[in-house]
């Protein structure tokens, strides 16, 4: 009878053993299935959801390059420099296309198709737009297709939306994949319980594995979020990146001139010279840059050309000096849509002009003369030069151009042609009006700026 129990005992041991067994069988079974429901949910957050948040980056970097280079389209007046930015459009819009069909088939998240049609809706809006300014820019008719793209930017502001949406989609479709493996993993731990303390020790070390893989896969998860949104971000500053590689040629320069005046004291004039125009070619960097971006000071940039002007006089009156010549300024306050390194460009460019163009018999007498009518704000720079004849005035502003009667001065022929671009760019007009052997009158026309764009500027009423 003993043997008996102690046979059943043994039996039912082997049963319980092998009940055992199975349950950690079954345990280990649903671990694991569980561990690679978990492993897969991280594979398609880090195949489909980055992958796709790199696609939509790189389609908005696409289309913010675009916009650029149609800008600069609009800045350029020469056909071949025309073409070649041409060029790098259809390059750009052939990446966007790849992107675009690399990006199709992901969007399978809740949401994301109607966001992807909608940018893609968006997108052929702001393309048709694009198109209308650039056959405008192709017939130099700058100021028209200004207009066009201001127009088209509540079109942008929406494509930019559409992506930002579609980014929101994927994090949130990213988090719901997280907030699933958590759920997971929590199951995995339940189902341990129910069991006995043998299991429950073995199911903890593979819940505990489960886990940390599963944060492990998290923990780099968002890292390349992070990464993600720092690319993001960089693409926001390129702008500031490549104002700061151009202000590292300017930033040598001016040390070289600072140590010259510590070396050689006799040079400090000159060394000063060389610091003040550092300064002044950066401050231009920064506001081309931003002309650039923006289309011009139409974003709230505002000069005064009284302000501007006294800068100009201080710089240009020694060289009208040493020409034996004249300089008059008479130029009444006023807040212009222009920002005040670029107006002093194109006064200094005028200034400078004056002065090397002059006659060489007659003493040079520079005016520049400032005035608020009905139409805006006028300033005109005058003089009493070499001139121009009616066909090289007609073509004073177009780049390189120069005339007969100045080719055999230095020069780019490049000045009216900047000065130009900066007023026009501003909203404005120029045109010049010469007698050869009388001199050159240059008259800018600027927008003035609405009383809120400068009311809290000193100077302002």
């Amino acid at each position: 009878m003993q043997w008996k129990d102690e046979r059943h005992t043994r039996a039912m041991l082997r049963a319980a053993f092998g009940g055992i067994a199975a349950l950690l069988l079954v345990s280990q079974i649903l671990g694991y299935i569980r561990w690679s429901a978990a492993q897969s949910t991280v594979a398609t957050i880090e195949g489909d959801a980055l992958a796709s948040v790199g696609l939509i980056g790189r389609l908005s970097y696409d289309f913010q390059r675009e916009r650029m280079l149609i800008y600069r389209h609009i800045l350029e007046r020469e056909a071949p420099q025309m073409a070649a930015i041409e060029r790098q459009i259809a390059a750009v819009k052939d990446d966007w296309a790849t992107a675009a069909h690399a990006y199709a088939p992901l969007t399978t998240y809740e949401g994301e198709p109607a966001a992807w049609f909608a940018l893609n809706r968006d997108v052929a809006m702001a393309e048709q737009q694009a198109t209308a300014a650039l056959q405008l820019s192709r017939a130099n008719r700058d100021s028209e297709a200004a207009q066009v793209l201001l127009t088209a930017e509540p079109t942008f502001e929406a494509v930019s939306r559409d992506v930002q949406t579609l980014v929101d989609v994927n994090q949130a479709a990213a988090a719901a994949a997280r907030a699933h493996a958590a759920r997971l993993e929590a199951n995995v731990l339940y189902v341990l319980l129910a069991l006995a303390a043998a299991i429950l020790v073995i199911t903890l070390v593979v819940g505990r594995q489960l886990t940390r893989v599963i944060s492990d896969n998290e923990r780099r998860l968002g890292q390349q979020t992070l990464e993600l949104q720092t690319k993001n971000r960089e693409l926001d500053a390129f702008a500031g990146r490549v104002a700061h590689d151009l202000r590292g040629p300017l930033n040598t320069i001016n040390l070289a001139a600072s140590v010259i005046a510590e070396r050689t004291p006799g040079e400090a004039a000159t060394a000063a010279i060389l610091q003040r125009g550092v300064i002044q070619m950066t401050g231009l960097v920064d506001d081309l840059l931003t002309l650039s971006r923006a289309g011009g000071p139409s974003d709230g940039a505002v000069a005064r050309p009284e302000t501007v002007a006294a800068a100009v006089e201080a710089d240009l009156r020694p060289k009208v000096s040493e020409a034996g010549g004249e300089l008059r300024v008479d130029v009444q306050p006023s807040a212009i849509r222009c920002s005040d390194g670029l107006l002093r460009q194109a006064l200094w460019n005028l200034g400078e002009n004056a002065v090397k163009y002059r006659r060489p018999d007659v003493p040079p007498v520079i005016a520049l003369v400032g005035r608020a009518t009905n139409a805006g704000y006028e300033l005109r720079v005058s003089d009493n030069g070499l001139g121009m004849s009616a066909e090289d005035t007609r073509r004073a502003f177009e780049p390189f151009f120069r005339g007969k009667r100045t080719q055999a001065v230095a020069g780019t022929g490049l000045g009216l042609a900047i000065v130009r671009r900066i007023v026009e760019a501003s909203g404005g007009t120029v045109f010049a009006d010469s007698q050869p052997d009388h001199g050159t009158a240059i008259t800018l026309r600027f927008p003035l700026a609405p009383a809120r764009d400068h009311a809290g500027q000193p100077g302002a009423a």
